[in-house]
């Protein structure tokens, strides 16, 4: 079988298990604690994934946002897979950061550098695998969101003007990139289009998909429970 994901380094950018600072757009539907819950399930989901997908000549590493004390106790906690390094974001915003992580892995000899976060529960390895043929003939691929954003980006080469100037967190994230994808010429393609968990609207959306779906996969199904858990109590506080 041919190595074909030599020099590719997938990085999955997460903010750290801190109560109080995670899917606070889910408020006030959910507690902080509750956000916290959700925050540390599509974690443990997203990483015994990404361990599980066997990809040859992949390096997988998750960047956490806050290296305190706190926060690296709340990562321990996690018990993450071997096959995942440690390390943290540098950068005062989210293009600053992804910027830092991109020419630290270039500098290292990575030749392609994929980012996912942990917010899409349903990618799944042969995105992950058609990303990385998508960058064998053009230098930028970019999963499109339905909110507008993108679950995926990954480069074939260092170009990170396409991270900057973007209004993160925003319905035009991903139009903005295309616009400078465009205005560089660039060759770039897009993947399919999928979603992210960020409102409580989407948590529910979420569990319907699921529900309709029946998930088999251990990680999902116990991603499944904390998801339907959550919505149930959130229901019953509304009731009150």
């Amino acid at each position: 079988m041919p190595n074909y994901a030599s020099n590719t380094s997938l990085l999955v950018f997460a903010k750290s298990p801190i109560l109080g600072t995670v899917k606070t757009r889910m408020q006030p539907s959910l507690s902080n604690e509750h956000c916290l819950r959700l925050h540390q399930a599509l974690l443990r989901h997203t990483l015994t994934q990404v361990g599980e997908w066997e990809i040859l000549g992949l390096s997988k590493t998750i960047f956490f946002t806050d290296g305190g004390q706190e926060a690296r106790s709340a990562i321990r906690a996690l018990s993450l897979p071997s096959s995942i390094s440690v390390e943290f974001q540098v950068g005062r915003d989210l293009g600053e950061r992804m910027t830092f992580a991109l020419n630290k892995k270039w500098a290292e000899g990575f030749r392609k550098v994929l980012f996912i976060g942990t917010d899409s529960p349903l990618i799944e390895a042969k995105d992950l695998r058609a990303a990385i043929e998508g960058l064998a003939t053009c230098e930028i691929v970019i999963g499109p969101a339905t909110d507008g954003g993108y679950y995926l980006i990954g480069f074939s080469a260092l170009r990170p003007f396409v991270l900057s100037g973007i209004d993160w967190g925003t319905s035009r994230v991903y139009k903005q990139t295309v616009q400078l994808l465009r205005t560089h010429s660039t060759e770039w393609l897009a993947l399919r289009e999928s979603f992210d968990l960020d409102t409580f609207d989407d948590l529910i959306r979420f569990h319907r998909t699921l529900s309709e779906a029946k998930p088999t996969s251990p990680h999902l199904f116990e991603l499944f429970n904390v998801v339907e858990c959550l919505i149930r109590q959130a229901q019953v506080k509304q009731c009150l």
